[in-house]
């Protein structure tokens, strides 16, 4: 048996990893509450673990903390979520499934071909692309950006619409 702080950080990035974007801390938080999978200050050290290790992103999203999965934390999940109770990898999976119904979610996408120097921006509405952008942009410019770009919110997004197509409504 794994000790209780492996078991903590295993639970919060396999939340993160079914979700598959990014969540308000507030929300990650009363989710793990809610389901008493950990208690409050478990998942204060959890999270805080995780964020100074980076295998969690924190940063701030219009007023909103929000976390995220990093890559590294994506690659350390894969490698160890076998130590993680199939009990509790279930439990998790079920509720995030429920609380995805009744958030709908809006979710940006950032990929990058560092081959071609190809940044792609992707934002989706209940998994429907709503609006995507293709630019070339060199290795470092979107390494130092990156943070920044995953902050971008609809309102962002309806702005840069409006001004390359020319529509007149924030949708």
């Amino acid at each position: 048996m794994e000790p209780l702080q492996t078991q903590e950080k295993l639970s919060i990035l396999h939340m993160l990893d079914i979700y598959g974007a990014q969540i308000p801390v507030d929300t990650c938080v009363d989710f793990f509450l809610d389901q008493n999978i950990l208690t409050n200050d478990e998942l204060s050290q959890a999270l805080a673990e995780l964020i100074e290790r980076g295998l969690v992103s924190l940063f701030q999203k219009g007023h909103q903390d929000v976390l995220t999965l990093s890559d590294d934390g994506m690659i350390v999940l894969h490698f160890f979520r076998d130590r993680l109770s199939a009990e509790i990898q279930e439990q998790i999976t079920s509720a995030v499934l429920k609380l995805k119904q009744e958030h709908p979610k809006e979710e940006l996408l950032l990929n990058y071909d560092p081959m071609s120097q190809m940044m792609e921006l992707t934002f989706l509405e209940n998994g429907k692309k709503v609006f995507a952008i293709e630019m070339i942009l060199d290795e470092e410019m979107f390494y130092s950006q990156r943070e920044w770009l995953r902050t971008l919110t609809k309102k962002d997004i309806s702005n840069i619409r409006r001004v390359l197509f020319g529509f007149n409504q924030n949708k």
